[in-house]
Formats: structure tokens, C-alpha cells, sequence
């Protein structure tokens, strides 16, 4: 039986991040809501196009660094003060000396891109500043600090998104997915230095080169395991972009920015266990009856966002993205395989097989890059959907079977969720049965909805959410 506290502390845990999760989903749904009309799909495509971007460039550029705070806060024989002060200096000199190369190469590189030079300009700049803001995100996550995480996580983005909303409509003759992005790295510009300076007694810690070292050697493997484990949710809008416009990848990001909505709640649930289930030694058994627990809730979500998106999204956006809604289901079903996949690698992380991780993750990232490169530009920005589902399903199958066969672990048996598989598959056949054969709104909603209180029942829901923002057993 899980022992108490574990659940307890993960219970506390889950409250912020859940918390986190659902302002994140409110402002980001409001946002879109707001921005779909205000912009048009070739700026909301620019903006899109610079978040993604500035996230893949951060994980480049901090060498994946940041990746090592969360196994080492928990080494009793490492300084973790003067191993945080020690990498960080590394990444500022380390960034310094790159600089020159984006300056001296921008043309070269925003003509690959296809973007403008000024967007090149502002990615680089805003990469920079993702990077710390990256090391600090992580640094709260290692050190359990789900409260200020959830502050760090929705304070900046509320400013940014009121402000920017506020600057369009008051200069509409000016590119509105422009001034999107100057706010955004304005206001997290600001914050960082908020960070800093509350963080400033870190510049008393000595810095160790054997740090560095110990990071590196962790941290090198990961760059490519990030970077590819980024490739495929980014790479998909690159090759749309090389091979359509913005427009395309604006109709694009907005279908997986709906889908996303189911990551936000899989990402928070996984910062909530991983943690203690490093601090256990990679026992499962320590967190095997609350991800039993947090897989009805994901695969409970997942189907919800099939069901209601399409007509929900209709509801708030433009009509020139209604097109792009169709491929939502699917990229929700992908995203599905990325909470079967960190059920694994969160325990190579644990063994330090980041080699192991790596090696997986660009097998997986090459077939998504082979995939898009082949279908985009047959069948369009929709396909890209399709090879998402199709790398990720990969990417779960590769890490379960390193983690079982490879490492030899006593893994999450996969046996324990057949039920929530069979409800799954049985959503879809409703899904699809509803949308073909009936055109009523109404009638559609209404049979969908019933399996949903079925399963609202089936899971206990009510129960596992009051369990969550309430702390119960705190």
C-alpha cells in the first residue's frame, strides 16, 4: 500500500499545479478568444511561430543544463547552492561567446527560416532571457515549490496578455503579432530581473568547475534528447511554414494549442510525482496507486476535448480557423502517448541513463522529421497531426522497452490502465458514430454527454478532484 505521505505530499503538490493549470487555461483561452479576432492568421501565426521557436532555442542554448537541478537537488554530496551559481555562470559565458554567430549568420538563417529579419531579431533576444527563466522554472520543481511556481507561472502571462491585447486595439495600424511579442519579452524581461535580484545572494556562493563538469556530463546527453523530444511538437510548424506561410501555421498552432490543454494537465501531474518518486529510489510502488489515479483523470480530460473542442472552439474564435479543428482529436491522442511516456523515462532520469534517453528520443524525432518532410507538402498543414500521433506513439514504445528490457526495471505495468484503454476506444467509436450519423447539435452533445456522467461516475472524478484542490489528508 503507497505510504501516506507520499500521497500527501503529492496531493499538496498537484493543488498548485492544478491551480496553475486552470488560470493558465483560462487566460490562454481568453487570449486566443481575443487574439483570433484581433489578428489575423498570418500574425497569429508569427506569434506562434516565435514561442515555439524561442522554446527549442532555449534548450540549445543552455546546453540543457537546467536538466541537472532536478536529480542533484536531491544528492546529499553536491553543494547545491554553488552548483546552481556554478552553471548558471557557465550558460551566461558560455552564451556570450555564441552571440557573435546568430549576428554575423542572421540573414542567412531568416532566409532558412522564412521569416523576417526583425522576428529573427526578437527570437534571439527572447531566447536569452527564456534560458534563466528556464533555470529558475526547474529550480522550483526540484525543490517542490508548487506555490511560487504556480505564481511564476501565471503572473507574467496574465501581465503580458492583458497589456499586449490592450497595445493592438489601441494601435491598430501597427503589426499586432509584433506587439504581441515585444510585450511578451518585456514582461519576462522584467520578471528575470525580479528573480535576480531576489536570488542575488546566490553571487556570495563559490563557483566550481567540477560542478560544471558533473552538469555537462548529465546535462550533454539530454541537449539531444530535448531538443528532439522538442522537434516533435515544433518541427511539424517549421516544415508547414517552409512549405506554406504563416497563415498555415497559424490555423496549426491554434488545433494544438486546444490539444495542449491536455499537456498542461499531464506536465502538472508528472512535476507533482517525479519528484518523490526520485526521492524513493524509483520505487513505483511509492507512486504506483496515484498514477493509477492521474491516468483516469488524463485519459478523462483527453476524452472530453474530443468530444466538445470543435464546437466549444467555435464558439471563440474567428471562422478563418474553423478548419483547422477537425485534426484536434488527434493531436489530443498524441499528446496521450507523452503521459505513457513519462511514465518510463522518469526512471532512466532516475538511473542517469541519459545517454539511453537520448539515443530514443532522435530515433523518434527523425521519424517525425521523415514524415512531415514526406506528407506535408503532399496533403497540407492537417496531415501534420497524423505524423505527431504516429512519433509519439514511437517515442512511449522506445522508452518502455528501455526502461523494462534495457535498464531491466520494475516498471508501471501497462496492464493496470487495459480499462482505461477500452473506455478510450469506446469514446472514439462514439465520436465518430455521433458525427456521422447525426447533424444536430444538440442530439450530439446530448449522447455524448451521457457516456462522459458515465465515466464522471466510473472514475469517481468529483472525489479525486475535491482530493486535489482541496489538499485533503494534508
Amino acid at each position: 500500500m503507497q505510504p501516506k505521505i507520499e500521497e500527501k505530499k503529492i496531493l499538496k503538490n498537484a493543488f498548485y499545479y492544478t491551480i496553475s493549470n486552470i488560470i493558465t487555461l483560462i487566460i490562454s483561452f481568453l487570449s486566443v478568444t481575443v487574439l483570433t479576432y484581433i489578428l489575423n492568421p498570418t500574425e497569429y501565426g508569427a506569434v506562434n511561430f516565435y514561442t515555439s521557436t524561442v522554446s527549442m532555442l532555449t534548450i540549445i542554448l543552455s546546453v540543457s543544463i537546467s536538466s541537472s537541478i532536478s536529480r542533484y537537488y536531491y544528492d546529499k554530496q553536491t553543494n547545491y547552492r554553488s552548483y546552481v551559481k556554478s552553471i548558471c555562470l557557465f550558460i551566461f559565458i558560455f552564451n556570450g561567446i555564441l552571440l557573435p554567430f546568430f549576428l554575423l549568420f542572421s540573414k542567412e538563417i531568416s532566409s532558412f527560416l522564412n521569416i523576417d529579419i526583425f522576428l529573427y531579431y526578437l527570437i534571439i533576444i527572447g531566447s536569452y532571457i527564456g534560458i534563466f527563466l528556464d533555470f529558475y522554472e526547474t529550480h522550483l520543481i526540484a525543490t517542490q515549490n508548487a506555490k511560487m511556481h504556480m505564481i511564476f507561472k501565471t503572473i507574467p502571462l496574465l501581465l503580458n496578455t492583458v497589456i499586449s491585447i490592450f497595445l493592438i486595439l489601441m494601435l491598430k495600424n501597427t503589426n499586432g503579432g509584433f506587439i504581441r511579442i515585444i510585450t511578451i519579452m518585456i514582461i519576462n524581461f522584467l520578471f528575470l530581473l525580479y528573480i535576480f535580484f531576489k536570488n542575488k545572494s546566490l553571487l556570495k556562493e563559490k563557483a566550481k568547475l567540477s560542478n560544471v563538469k558533473v552538469a555537462l556530463i548529465f546535462s550533454l546527453p539530454l541537449v539531444l534528447h530535448s531538443l528532439s523530444n522538442y522537434v516533435l511538437t515544433y518541427f511539424d510548424k517549421l516544415v508547414i511554414n517552409q512549405y506554406g506561410n504563416l497563415a498555415s501555421t497559424g490555423m496549426y498552432s491554434l488545433a494544438t494549442k486546444i490539444g495542449e490543454v491536455l499537456l498542461l494537465v499531464i506536465n502538472s501531474l508528472n512535476y507533482s510525482w517525479a519528484p518523490v518518486f526520485y526521492q524513493n529510489n524509483g520505487d513505483y510502488t511509492k507512486v504506483e496507486n496515484i498514477i493509477k489515479k492521474y491516468a483516469q483523470f488524463i485519459f478523462f480530460v483527453c476524452i472530453i476535448i474530443i468530444f466538445y473542442s470543435e464546437n466549444a472552439v467555435k464558439l471563440i474564435v474567428g471562422s478563418d480557423f474553423y478548419d483547422s479543428l477537425s485534426i484536434i482529436p488527434i493531436l489530443c491522442l498524441g499528446y496521450l502517448f507523452v503521459f505513457l511516456y513519462q511514465l518510463y523515462v522518469n526512471y532512466a532520469i532516475y538511473r542517469k541513463k541519459t545517454i539511453n534517453i537520448t539515443i530514443n528520443t532522435i530515433l523518434a524525432a527523425i521519424l517525425n522529421i521523415v514524415l512531415n518532410y514526406i506528407f506535408v507538402p503532399k496533403f497540407g498543414y492537417k496531415v501534420a497531426a497524423y505524423t505527431t500521433l504516429v512519433s509519439y506513439f514511437v517515442l512511449f514504445l522506445l522508452h518502455y522497452c528501455n526502461s523494462k528490457y534495457i535498464l531491466k526495471g520494475k516498471v508501471y505495468k501497462l496492464t493496470k490502465l487495459k480499462s482505461e484503454f477500452i473506455y478510450l476506444i469506446l469514446a472514439l467509436v462514439i465520436y465518430v458514430f455521433t458525427k456521422i450519423c447525426f447533424h444536430n447539435v444538440v442530439i450530439i452533445i446530448l449522447i455524448r454527454t451521457i457516456f462522459i456522467v458515465y465515466l464522471l461516475i466510473k472514475y469517481d472524478i468529483i472525489n479525486m478532484l475535491k482530493k486535489i484542490l482541496t489538499r485533503e489528508g494534508e
